[in-house]
Formats: structure tokens, C-alpha cells, sequence
């Protein structure tokens, strides 16, 4: 049963850069992991800026989605790269709870409705309950630098798969950081710079296994030397790349430990200016 949620999100907050990210849904034709909100921008923004409970009826569909991020360029900077937000066509009710702990925001759950009435106070304090739950969770699993622990779909775990030996273009682009295998968008930013760090050491050394602390000491990353959100970076680009199927995956196999999956020969090429 959905209890009347039948259409919702997850979205992790990056205080830092003023973005919450999408990494898990239900109810929708695409998950959408790694869909992005400016922090302040539409109803889920708006929740995180003021930290409360955003409740709407008969809205419009743009006021929920202002300030989706836009990034530029597909295979040159002139044309967008962008993960779509899932969503409803016609959403009529809209929920938006923060999910708080110490004070500060680490995420939003939000949920949609076709049905204008759909939720009622009491819908808000459930959701207001999961949300204070889960906030007190990303909270500990940061501080132990645990979250994809805490957080991981144990049903989501990746067999290993023998390698086809085709090749696999895999192409970055310094600027932004972001990431297309076979031509096909993935991510940017720092999950990102993190895989093309990954695939690189693959190619040079053979490498498959890595490490939280030597992503942390790796000043090619450039990770802040605070709250780098680390286990949720690599949470997202896990689910991203499992999302996407494009024969690159990694897998959390232990205490901060990382294995990098690829069913093929990684053909690397950069574009730096």
C-alpha cells in the first residue's frame, strides 16, 4: 500500500553548494538519481531554504520545478546536459518536508498528486515523522562516514558480470567535470571526477578496488576539507551508473572500500579547455 503516496522522492542536500540531488523515487517511469534543485527554487528548494514543510494544492507544474539545474554542453558547451526530474504531467497537491537533524538540512522527501486533496495536516505529520527519522540517519551515517551503509538497496547489489572486452568510450570534460560513456550523458561534478579518477588508475594500473581514504587524500578530486559528503557522492554515482546500464558500475564491498565493475575496455579521452 501507498497510504496516498504513491508518487515521491528522495533528495539529499549539499548545503555547500546550494543543491539537493534526487537519489531515490517511487511511482515514476524513471528514477531520475542524480537530478538536481537549487537550494531556495521551487517547492522542494524552497523547503530546504526555510526549513519547513512546503503544502500546496492547484498548483502548476512550474512552480514545482523552478530551478532544476542547468548544465551546458552534450558534446560541446552549447547544448544542455541535464538529468530530468521525474514527475507528474498535472500534479494538483504538492508535499515538501526537510529532512532536519542538529538543526541543519540534509534532505527533502517530496510527493505529488493528481488529486488536489490529497493530503490532508495529517498526511504532512507522517511524512514529517519518516523525514525527522531519516535526517537523524544521514546525520549519524556522515559523521561515521557510513551513509551508503545505512542507505544501500540490498536488493540493488551488482553480480559481477565477465568482461565482453568491447571497447567503451568514456569521455570527460574538464570544465564541469562531467562524464558520457558511449556518447551518452552520466554525471558531473565531483562523482564525476571521481570516476574519471577511478577509470584512469583502471587503465594505467589495472586497479578495480579503491578506497574512501585515499579518495580523501587524492587532492585531484578536490574534495573540501570539511563535510566532503563523500558516501553520499559515491551513493549517487553508484545508483547513476546502475540507472543508466552502460557497462561501468561500482560497488561498495565494505567498510570504505569501493570496487570499480566494467564489462569492457575503457577507451578514455579529455577535453580540457
Amino acid at each position: 500500500r501507498d497510504f496516498g503516496f504513491g508518487h515521491c522522492m528522495v533528495l539529499l542536500a549539499d548545503a555547500e553548494h546550494q543543491m539537493l540531488t534526487a537519489i531515490a523515487s517511487r511511482g515514476y517511469d524513471r528514477q531520475g538519481s542524480g537530478a538536481e534543485v537549487l537550494w531556495g527554487q521551487g517547492v522542494i528548494g524552497m523547503a530546504a531554504e526555510k526549513a519547513r514543510n512546503m503544502r500546496f494544492a492547484g498548483v502548476s507544474r512550474q512552480f514545482l520545478y523552478i530551478g532544476n539545474v542547468e548544465t551546458s554542453g552534450h558534446l560541446s558547451r552549447d547544448t544542455e546536459r541535464v538529468i530530468p526530474m521525474p514527475g507528474l504531467e498535472n500534479p494538483q497537491a504538492l508535499l515538501a518536508v526537510p529532512m532536519i537533524a542538529g538543526g541543519e538540512v540534509y534532505g527533502v522527501i517530496f510527493t505529488e498528486s493528481g488529486d488536489r486533496v490529497a493530503f490532508a495536516p495529517f498526511h504532512e505529520k507522517a511524512v514529517a515523522l519518516v523525514a525527522a527519522q531519516l535526517g537523524s540517519i544521514v546525520a549519524m551515517a556522515e559523521t561515521a562516514r557510513e551513509l551508503d551503509a545505512v542507505l544501500a538497496n540490498p536488493t540493488s547489489v551488482l553480480k559481477s558480470v565477465p568482461s565482453k572486452r568491447s571497447d567503451i568510450s568514456v569521455q570527460h570534460y574538464a570544465y564541469d567535470d562531467s562524464l558520457f560513456i558511449n556518447n551518452e550523458y552520466v554525471i558531473k561534478g565531483v562523482p564525476g571526477r571521481i570516476l574519471w579518477r577511478m577509470l584512469q588508475i583502471h587503465e594505467a594500473e589495472g586497479r578495480t578496488e579503491f578506497t574512501n581514504r585515499e579518495f580523501r587524500l587524492d587532492v585531484s578530486l578536490k574534495l573540501p576539507q570539511f563535510k566532503d559528503n563523500l558516501e553520499t557522492r559515491l551513493l549517487l554515482l553508484s545508483r547513476r551508473l546502475a540507472e543508466k546500464d552502460l557497462l561501468v558500475r561500482i560497488q561498495r564491498t565494505g567498510r570504505g572500500r569501493v570496487v570499480l565493475e566494467v564489462d569492457g575496455k575503457p577507451v578514455l579521452t579529455e577535453e580540457v579547455a
